[in-house]
């Protein structure tokens, strides 16, 4: 492994299996989720504001990006502040001759009683357009036509048709242009199909997603079984055969805890089968009583609340099996 690779594995943050769901959970409810521009200039998905997570979002979204929990598609493009990463600017105007902000729009108008022509400025007289050659006030705008538009410098009085705008960040006042800002592609995010299955999560997916993880490192087997000394044959959900061991694994699956009962059919099994090499997957998390029964029959177990910790029960394996 890279250092690249490790500092990466290091740096992974882990989330609890509660929170992902949650946030899955409220992308299938609304179908895709829109960003929106918060007042300081940042951007959010306001839908997941309201979960009120402890995590940033972007750190969720990123984590259950490379689960490949959901897709993003690019639905608009924005302009940053080179400095402090935000979109809350306004465009400016500056002539290319003085430099002044003091541009103004003119447009030259047509008066189609008369087929006068004249800037638009002429033709202004408070709020009312006047027309400077016949003195007739156009009270509609069918009565003239726009023919075409400039700029205005009202400093140097220099003209053009066009100026590009340069930009001033309202947080820190840096002013930049297209080619000096930053850019930030906003995204609207729906579920994929790894991501809808997540909600219907069962024993046998979870065993498929293991079976994947420790194929990584041996040879594995599915539905295993053994007959015991009392004649019973018994299936166990994993086999996993590393460096000539060969290790029997169950898969312990409830929604919430998993109890003594489960614990206890184990234990009988393995004792039976008179096996050491044995480990149990606990998805999500022992009861405190069947944690007790657990350390007392010293039987190897890892818990996994969380996708990103399936790469645990490979470092443990790999390294020496271990009761927690």
């Amino acid at each position: 492994m890279t250092e690249s690779k490790k500092s990466n594995d290091k740096n992974r943050i882990n989330i609890p299996l509660e929170i992902i769901i949650s946030i899955v959970e409220k992308i299938d409810k609304e179908k895709e989720l829109i960003p929106t521009r918060t007042s300081d200039g940042q951007f959010t998905y306001a839908t997941l504001d309201e979960l009120k997570l402890s995590i940033e979002q972007t750190e969720l979204l990123e984590y259950i990006r490379n689960e490949g929990l959901i897709s993003e598609e690019v639905i608009e493009t924005t302009l940053l502040c080179p400095k402090c990463s935000k979109s809350n600017f306004i465009p400016i105007f500056k002539c290319l001759n003085c430099g002044s902000s003091a541009i103004i729009r003119d447009r030259l108008i047509e008066h189609k009683a008369g087929g006068h022509m004249h800037p638009e400025s002429t033709f202004k007289k408070g709020d009312l357009l006047i027309c400077p050659s016949c003195g007739k006030v156009l009270k509609n705008p069918t009565e003239y036509i726009v023919l075409g538009s400039w700029f205005v410098c009202k400093k140097c009085g220099a003209k053009y048709a066009q100026l590009i705008p340069e930009f001033k960040c309202l947080n820190d006042g840096t002013i930049f242009s297209l080619t000096t800002s930053d850019f930030k592609s906003l995204n609207k995010i729906t579920l994929t199909d790894k991501g809808r299955r997540l909600l219907t999560i069962d024993k046998a997916l979870l065993i498929g997603e293991i079976v994947k993880n420790l194929e990584k490192i041996g040879k594995v087997e599915r539905e295993v079984t053994i007959q015991g000394k009392s004649g019973t044959k018994h299936v166990f959900d994993l086999s996993l055969t590393l460096k000539e061991q060969r290790l029997l694994i169950d898969v312990a699956f409830e929604k919430d805890f998993v109890d003594t009962q489960i614990i206890l059919s184990n234990f009988a099994k393995i004792i039976d089968v008179e096996i050491n090499d044995y480990l149990i997957i606990v998805w999500p998390k022992l009861t405190p009583s069947a944690l007790s029964l657990v350390n007392f029959y010293k039987l190897k177990y890892i818990e996994i609340s969380n996708l990103n910790e399936l790469g645990k029960i490979n470092n443990v394996l790999t390294g020496n099996l271990k009761s927690q």
